[in-house]
């Protein structure tokens, strides 16, 4: 049988989408990994958020107590400068690190779609393959129909010829 003449492009396309898997393989582990940083600054970032409410419940309660006024404007210094910077700087991070969950998860559908078109190029040489195979099975069915038939006229014309020989010729009276 004669060998697929597109065989190289076909290995050709099966090399890409193998490419296009493990980039998509890829784009999954950053995103997850992603999506753990992210976690982190927000289990960080509510940590703050818990301290802030901790603070200003003491100061809530240094105010019921009767304190002074000294130890309030810094209770409340502590909580302007300190824990609010803090909570800021936090809540900065947690930004950061969804604008690169969000990077990354386009990056995956971006490499899922990448993929997803490797595959229907393969899948399209493939099922060319199979009709480009079944032409060349009928082809050499055909061919070999015509031997049989060639063979078969050769072999009548020999037995045509034998028989002429074997008859005596005819008398011309």
């Amino acid at each position: 049988m004669v060998e697929y003449p597109l065989e190289q492009l076909q290995q050709i396309k099966q090399n890409q989408f193998d490419q296009a898997v493990k980039r998509l393989e890829e784009a999954k582990e950053r995103l997850h990994k992603a999506e753990e940083a992210l976690q982190k600054a927000i289990s960080e970032r509510d940590e703050v958020v818990q301290l802030k409410e901790a603070k200003l419940e003491q100061l809530r309660e240094t105010i019921d107590a009767g304190t002074t006024a000294p130890k309030i404007r810094e209770m409340k210094d502590f909580l302007k400068i300190v824990v609010q910077e803090k909570l800021q700087a936090k809540q900065a991070i947690v930004d950061t690190r969804q604008k690169e969950v969000d990077d990354a998860a386009r990056a995956v559908r971006k490499a899922t779609d990448e993929m997803m078109q490797k595959k229907k190029d393969l899948e399209k040489l493939g099922l060319h393959r199979q009709e480009w195979t079944k032409a060349q099975k009928k082809e050499e069915e055909r061919d070999a129909g015509h031997e049989q038939d060639e063979q078969g006229s050769i072999s009548f014309t020999r037995r045509q010829k034998e028989m002429k020989k074997r008859q005596p010729p005819k008398d011309e009276h």
